[in-house]
């Protein structure tokens, strides 16, 4: 739709900021929600209003109304948004929104089904450069599990060799580079990924603290698509 894709240019080449400082530092949506619940007088009242908009015909704000009552934890108001936002999808010319409506209604119908655990292609994974993999790896660390560590990587048979290091929950990597680590891994490059992507089971030769080797596999979270968008 129009209205759809102007605001991608805008994002696009603007950015998110609209020019309003109240968008700079926002609340949370969670507790945005729980305070104007409180200050409309609860999520009984909210959901009266919403019901009443409905009988209108005026189902965006309806949806406006319960999505803040949805997110301030009220789930009795999970029905009627999902209302609400098929209503919408009925009315809706693109498909893509009617899409949109219609999933954010079976999420807080039935909820969200964790998905099976996936594997990464081989292929893929193997012809991926291993500076890569570790931004991947990156993006895959749970801060409240992770630790300071520091372990040098030598992959003998790519002729490759990488100090990666967790800090405050991050974590860096630089190929090429010796740095005083806690211990020293050496593996053949299928192996690490087997053991990283593939969960499996490998005794690489190790030089130092072998605790800090065990502890680093453990900092990682396998990656779940299906996840909540529409309730808290």
């Amino acid at each position: 739709t129009m209205r759809h894709n102007a605001r991608a240019v805008y994002q696009r080449y603007l950015g998110w900021y609209d020019g309003d400082p109240a968008s700079l530092n926002s609340l949370p949506k969670e507790q945005t929600a729980a305070r104007y619940v409180a200050l409309m007088g609860g999520a009984k009242k909210v959901r009266k209003a919403a019901e009443m908009a409905m009988a209108a015909g005026d189902y965006r704000w309806a949806g406006e109304l319960l999505d803040r009552a949805v997110f301030a934890g009220d789930e009795a108001s999970r029905a009627l948004l999902a209302d609400a936002h098929r209503q919408m999808a009925y009315q809706a010319e693109s498909a893509i929104w009617r899409n949109m409506y219609l999933s954010a209604a079976r999420e807080l119908t039935e909820g969200v089904t964790p998905s099976p655990p996936v594997g990464q292609s081989a292929d893929f994974i193997a012809a991926t450069p291993t500076a890569t993999l570790l931004d991947l790896l990156a993006v895959r660390l749970d801060p409240e599990k992770a630790r300071d560590v520091t372990i040098d990587l030598a992959f003998p048979d790519r002729n490759e060799r990488f100090s990666v290091a967790i800090r405050n929950g991050v974590l860096v990597h630089e190929a090429d580079v010796m740095r005083k680590a806690d211990v020293s891994v050496t593996l053949p490059r299928a192996a690490f990924l087997g053991i990283m992507f593939a969960g499996l089971s490998f005794s690489p030769q190790t030089e130092g603290d072998a605790a800090a080797w065990t502890a680093f596999k453990s900092f990682f979270d396998a990656p779940d698509p299906n996840f909540a968008i529409v309730s808290p």
